[in-house]
């Protein structure tokens, strides 16, 4: 399903008014066909979180799974998985910018913050991560959800479309562009695109 991002949470993985593809099926467990793909870290969803009617949907990337605890700290990710006693301490400098890598605050404040993600429930964030609304502050809408995503707010998995990014499908890095051009043409030539400009675009400024 094509979308259009509109913002700049994303930059520089994904940028403003780029289109992107959305994997609908892959968190999705259909008979006879395939099972269920668990979602995973590192993974960039698109969902709906239901903030306004004017911010439909959003594009983050997975940082937390269910039961785990992440923690912010002088600009640092940590995650404590299920299970273990420490933190361990995440490398996202793969995809963020020199500017947002180990630059990752909550509402500008370094000191430590904790958050407890419950089951069943995802900790989302932007790669830009001082422009971006997420998990950190529950979308900007404290007053009306939580933290965090629940599997049936997810779309689906942001799969981009770009003349010169790379990305790892299934571990192997390859150009993904190669892959995708006879279906994003065929995309491209039907009307439901231009609903998707008008009706179904990413809503995710911040």
């Amino acid at each position: 399903m094509p979308f259009k991002i509109n913002g700049q949470s994303m930059y520089e993985s994904y940028y403003d008014k780029q289109f992107i593809i959305v994997d609908r099926l892959s968190y999705r467990d259909i008979p006879l066909i395939w099972s269920i793909q668990e979602v995973e870290r590192w993974d960039v969803i698109v969902f709906a979180p239901w903030v306004s009617d004017e911010r439909k949907y959003f594009i983050k990337r997975v940082l937390g799974l269910p039961g785990e605890t992440l923690k912010i700290e002088w600009g640092k990710v940590y995650i404590q998985k299920v299970g273990a006693d420490d933190f361990v301490e995440i490398d996202e400098s793969v995809y963020l910018s020199d500017e947002n890598d180990n630059n990752t605050t909550v509402k500008g404040n370094k000191s430590e913050m904790i958050y407890l993600i419950p089951e069943n429930r995802y900790f989302v964030m932007g790669d830009n991560r001082n422009h971006s609304t997420d998990s950190r502050t529950c979308f900007q809408s404290c007053s009306v959800r939580g933290n965090y995503v629940q599997p049936s707010e997810i779309i689906g998995k942001a799969l981009v479309y770009n003349d010169s990014i790379n990305i790892t499908v299934t571990g192997v890095v390859e150009n993904f562009k190669q892959r995708t051009d006879l279906v994003f043409e065929e995309f491209i030539s039907h009307s439901t695109l231009l609903q998707t400009e008008r009706r179904d675009a990413i809503i995710d400024r911040d």
